[in-house]
């Protein structure tokens, strides 16, 4: 699963965050705000402690079915929203592939074959029905609305695929992602299922069942791009396209989504701007500063980088290399030399470290053609 968006944790399944996907405007997604996971019911401990310290969770919206809840209900977690929101029960659509025991086959012996549906059948349904259309409007409503200053939100199914990962690709498409980079995301589960979905398919044919009824079941564990593509091309037969279904098939109004993107969209990938740290508030940011003087903090045209990010990368490490007497929670000078030692070591690094400094890099240069050095305001 690419690195930069995955979560791991203890018990939590195929969780990751959709922060830091590129928009076709070139903006970010905002970190540690949108997340997306398979059910919660066998949280550990210290998953709850990563999901409430870590993403500062505040809502869950459980998308499974109301028998899928009962048997395996989320663990609760204190001072966190829950709100399920089932995007279909079973007498609507048919019994989901979730409800296997871990034999590939139904507590009550019925052939796999009879109780996995079509899946691509299964997506057309999801997007076209009116009940199902109301319930994925209400989700993705919760998810829009919902008070991101205050932490994040987080919503789920069985798996993590479906009806997890057909929300997910609607968010993505209100904030303007590629079509590609959506299927992209979609297809990352299967890192984490692609073992479990040939563990499936192994179980059915040592009970018996044909070829082909193991690989329906394998199929179902699988995210593959003929289901979603299925829901998309169901999209734009009836209503001629994303941009209109979100409107009328989910009923979502502009303003909303308008909204929603200004507190979502970033302009980097790593730092913000003084402006959009005012939008989206918060005072856990080193500000990088231009001058030789630090008589304020927060100026216009500083640039500031998250706490969790400038610690997640290791960031001091690489400023103490060329600044001995950094400071972490004071004022550090940095010169023009230093920076360049900074950068030199960040470029041979690579990864994460070598974007974020490239990302620095346009900033400090126009910085250094009127001053000799900038400033890190610490935490």
């Amino acid at each position: 699963m690419n690195n930069t968006r995955k979560i791991t944790f203890e018990k939590i399944q195929n969780c990751r965050d959709l922060g830091s996907i590129a928009t076709s405007d070139g903006r970010y997604i905002r970190r540690k705000r949108l997340l997306r996971s398979a059910n919660l019911s066998e949280a550990a401990e210290s998953d709850i402690v990563k999901l409430k310290e870590y993403y500062h969770l505040k809502k869950i919206i459980d998308l499974r079915t109301t028998m899928e809840r009962e048997q395996k209900p989320d663990v609760k977690i204190d001072g966190v929203e829950y709100i399920h929101n089932p995007i279909f029960d079973e007498r609507m659509i048919g019994i989901s592939h979730e409800k296997q025991t871990d034999s590939g086959l139904s507590s009550a012996g019925e052939n796999p074959a009879d109780i996995i549906p079509v899946m691509g059948n299964l997506y057309k349904r999801m997007v076209i029905e009116e009940a199902c259309r109301d319930n994925l409007g209400k989700a993705i409503r919760l998810i829009l609305t919902h008070d991101y200053n205050s932490g994040s939100v987080l919503w789920h199914c069985t798996e993590g695929k479906d009806r997890c990962g057909l929300v997910a690709a609607f968010i993505l498409a209100i904030l303007s992602v590629d079509k590609n980079i959506i299927m992209e995301d979609y297809l990352l589960t299967n890192e984490v299922n692609g073992p479990k979905a040939e563990m499936y398919y192994n179980k059915v044919l040592e009970s018996g069942q044909p070829e082909e009824v193991a690989l329906s079941v394998k199929d179902a564990f699988l995210a593959k791009e003929e289901y979603l593509n299925a829901a998309f091309a169901a999209i734009d037969k009836e209503y001629g396209g994303m941009e209109n279904y979100i409107r009328d098939g989910l009923r979502i109004p502009e303003e909303m989504i308008e909204d929603f993107r200004s507190k979502m969209l970033m302009t980097m990938k790593y730092f913000i701007t003084e402006e959009e740290r005012k939008m989206i508030g918060g005072s856990c940011y080193f500000e990088f500063q231009k001058g030789d003087t630090a008589d304020k903090c927060w100026k216009d045209d500083s640039l500031l980088l998250n706490m969790d990010i400038f610690d997640d990368l290791k960031i001091p490490d690489y400023i103490k290399d060329a600044v001995p007497e950094f400071d972490y929670y004071g004022i550090t000078y940095v010169e023009r030399e230093q920076w360049q030692q900074i950068f030199n070591r960040a470029y041979e690094t690579g990864g994460q470290v070598k974007e974020l400094f490239a990302e620095l890099k346009p900033w400090a240069e126009e910085c250094f053609e009127e001053y000799e050095r900038f400033v890190i305001w610490g935490i």
